[in-house]
């Protein structure tokens, strides 16, 4: 059995940031990789009948993600990905690992781990995350030096992956 459209687009939109955040990951720009994500829905719209069900999806959209990322950036002759197919084929191992967590609750885990930042990391993350800037666009607008943002950068990621790992086993541990 296949899955109908309003079911993949269903799932597309709830899953978007963590669709949206492994774009990038592969292309390394924002702008591209919504590119890449309003492609990637179309394809999956116009091929939702191979997408056997809610399992096989997150695998379908993620080889799909890459080969439309590919395309994308030898069509527009842009410069190479971010990460390289082996390495991608590694990351995807773990990637699986949350197929079956919703996307929005790795969100909501993200947001409660935020929370436990300080402003000025928070205001890091906002510039360099949500707003796109560069580490040393970052640096300029706080006024810092360039090595000391991606160092806290670097400890705030840290920081938000122990916090995201933390809760998710807590949640494994309270669902078992």
């Amino acid at each position: 059995m296949s899955m109908d459209q309003d079911s993949v687009v269903r799932w597309l939109l709830k899953e978007q940031p963590m669709v949206l955040a492994y774009i990038r990951g592969v292309v390394g720009d924002e702008h591209l990789a919504d590119d890449v994500f309003q492609n990637l829905t179309v394809l999956a719209l116009h091929k939702h009948a191979e997408i056997e069900d809610d399992e096989h999806l997150p695998g379908w959209v993620r080889n799909a993600a890459r080969y439309e990322a590919l395309n994308l950036v030898r069509k527009r002759g842009r410069q190479r990905l971010v990460i390289n197919t082996d390495a991608m084929e590694l990351l995807n191992a773990e990637w699986e690992s949350y197929d079956t967590t919703p996307g929005g609750a790795v969100v909501d885990t993200l947001r409660k781990c935020m929370e436990h930042l300080t402003p000025n990391a928070r205001k890091m993350v906002e510039l360099r995350y949500i707003q796109g800037m560069s580490s040393g666009a970052v640096a300029d607008a706080l006024q810092r030096r360039a090595d000391s943002v991606y160092r806290a950068l670097i400890r705030i990621r840290k920081t938000l992956a122990e916090c995201i790992r933390r809760h998710t086993v807590e949640e494994g541990a309270a669902g078992a």
